[in-house]
């Protein structure tokens, strides 16, 4: 007799998966079962097999040794009796001990239970709170897979009734969603389980919640995923779930969460002054925005401070947006020293006049920006195309003279115009208070017959003077002195694409929650490192290099190589 004690629990709820057909049950039942429980061996000419044997043992393991119930009852029960011992001292969890309907069927502790016995399917509801958050996380961390109809329907034919051994057989197979719930009986009716591809969330599939999550957390959009897994063939939630999950669960969870981090920003910049870099962005372009987002960046640390959004009819424009963001971070306590926007006449009146305490300073990326434009435009003129070439140096130019004026307006006045001399190649003169030469090295033969050298006081180069010492330009110099951009402001909006792509439309919850999203993204990934190469290949070059990447500026026309940073974390989603 085999030792009942090492049998396990089947699949999908069963308690016992024979190990031979049912015809061979059938040919025991017939020939070999009075043998095999009497000890006299098999029949004179054939030996016992050990398959035999364990197939009776499997028959009066189940209590259907109904045929030779006289012969086998007290063997059976012997055996029965000492795995009794075994079970009782499982854990709790363990099934209990029932007893069969038919009194020739002997009580077993294998015994699958009935209908109304039968356990519920795990439900985070009925758990308690300290246990709860553990276990849905690890529902979260849990390997999941793409299940074909066909190998499910495989396994379910696989499985026998443990009262009659007759094929399980599907009585019903339903969808939720990403769930796909099966009830199974067998040939003779009973019921085998019901069984559910997903535990359940408050009586919501945890796939569905899941798959609604990673849509907003990612920044994908419904109808693409929805499209994807249509073209797959893969159950997926409907866009009416999709929206639902968004306003009862995740929204709340998204705007709780960033909250919490903006107060940790916050609690972090108290304490010293804190210089500001602030953008505008519209939602869309041209004139059909809908909404509209300021925000406020600490230039040192990188970190997105404070954002607001609002919608197109709520607001006047960015400089009441603007206004806002001021307000609330020093509303937090915190001292702004300093702030860089734009030239918009409107910011610029609302921090002369509101906020006399914060230094204004112009960006210096849009300031070189619209010089270049300014540029480009008189460079079309008849007569001009010698500018052509000198655009990009003049706007490096403006950049080396912010960065290197000593934060003294005057000399950097002096030093921005001084481009009108080198560029007819002059490099020292008397006039002036503070900057009388060139700071580049003396220029050999060879450079000199190179360059293209303007003439003085041609029309080129009173065209540039036009642009150069416009009286606008030279007053705007003293906001540039610290020489302040938006340039990682600019990267922001870049990744916020990802989240809120200017070509769709959301709600306003729905939109904000994206927005705060981008900013977790962005706070939780502003310390990456460049990436090193980790195995030398012709084009990469030694390991332990840092790797760049060639793309294509469309400003510069020209290729230009960028640092490749490490992978972003995204280990803030799982909490």
């Amino acid at each position: 007799m085999a030792d009942f004690s090492e049998e396990v629990e089947g699949p999908l709820g069963y308690d016992f998966e024979p190990t031979m057909s049912e015809e061979q049950y059938q040919m025991m039942a017939a020939s070999k079962a009075t043998e095999q429980h009497e000890g006299t061996g098999s029949s004179d000419d054939e030996p016992e097999l050990e398959e035999d044997r364990i197939g009776n043992t499997a028959w009066c393991q189940c209590g259907l040794c109904e045929a030779m119930e006289s012969r086998v009852e007290s063997v059976c029960c012997t055996e029965i009796g000492k795995l009794e011992e075994k079970v009782s001292e499982r854990s709790e969890g363990s099934r209990a001990v029932t007893s069969s309907s038919s009194p020739s069927i002997p009580t077993s502790p294998l015994y699958s239970p009935s209908e109304e016995e039968e356990p519920e399917p795990y439900d985070s509801s009925d758990t308690s709170d300290d246990g709860s958050r553990s276990r849905e996380e690890k529902l979260v961390n849990q390997k999941k897979f793409i299940i074909f109809e066909q190998s499910l329907d495989d396994l379910i034919g696989k499985m026998r009734c443990n009262q009659c051994l007759t094929p399980a057989v599907e009585t019903s197979k339903s969808f939720k969603g990403t769930m796909v719930s099966v009830q199974l009986s067998c040939l003779n009716g009973h019921k085998i389980t019901s069984w559910q591809s997903q535990p359940l969330l408050k009586e919501t599939p945890c796939g569905n919640v899941l798959l609604a999550a990673a849509i907003l957390y990612s920044g994908c959009s419904f109808s693409q995923i929805e499209q994807c897994m249509k073209f797959m063939g893969v159950q997926c939630i409907g866009k009416s779930m999709f929206y639902d999950t968004l306003r009862t669960t995740l929204i709340p969870v998204v705007n709780h969460t960033y909250l919490k981090h903006q107060a940790e920003v916050m609690q972090q910049l108290r304490g010293r002054d804190i210089w500001l870099s602030g953008d505008g962005r519209c939602d869309s372009p041209g004139y059909n925005a809908k909404y509209c987002s300021y925000t406020l960046m600490d230039s040192k640390t990188q970190q997105i401070v404070n954002t607001e959004l609002v919608q197109v009819t709520d607001t006047t424009s960015s400089v009441a947006m603007e206004k806002k963001c001021v307000d609330k971070i020093e509303g937090n306590n915190i001292k702004v020293a300093s702030v860089a926007t734009d030239r918009h006449a409107g910011i610029r009146k609302l921090i002369r006049t509101d906020y006399p305490h914060i230094t204004h300073n112009f960006d210096v990326w849009h300031f070189v920006k619209s010089l270049r434009k300014k540029l480009l435009a008189k460079a079309k003129k008849k007569d001009c195309d010698e500018l052509t070439p000198w655009i990009q140096a003049i706007c490096n130019h403006l950049w080396w003279c912010c960065q290197h004026c000593g934060q003294d307006a005057k000399t950097l006045r002096e030093m921005w115009t001084s481009i009108l001399k080198h560029i007819v190649n002059v490099h020292s003169w008397v006039d002036g208070e503070k900057f009388h030469q060139c700071a580049h090295p003396p220029l050999s033969e060879e450079e000199t017959r190179l360059k293209c050298w303007l003439k003085a006081g041609s029309s080129t180069h009173l065209v540039l003077q036009e642009v150069v010492l416009n009286k606008t330009v030279l007053k705007d110099m003293e906001h540039l002195v610290h020489s302040c951009h938006t340039g990682a402001l600019e990267v922001f909006h870049n990744s916020l694409l990802k989240y809120c792509p200017k070509r769709q439309e959301f709600t306003y919850p729905h939109m904000q929650a994206r927005m705060h999203l981008a900013v977790l993204d962005h706070n939780m990934n502003i310390n990456r490192k460049q990436a090193v190469v980790k195995r030398a290949t012709k084009s990469t070059g030694a390991i332990g290099i840092p790797r760049f990447t060639m793309t294509y500026s469309k400003a510069q026309r020209k290729w230009v190589a960028k640092k490749v940073y490490e992978a972003k974390s995204y280990d803030y989603v799982k909490k």
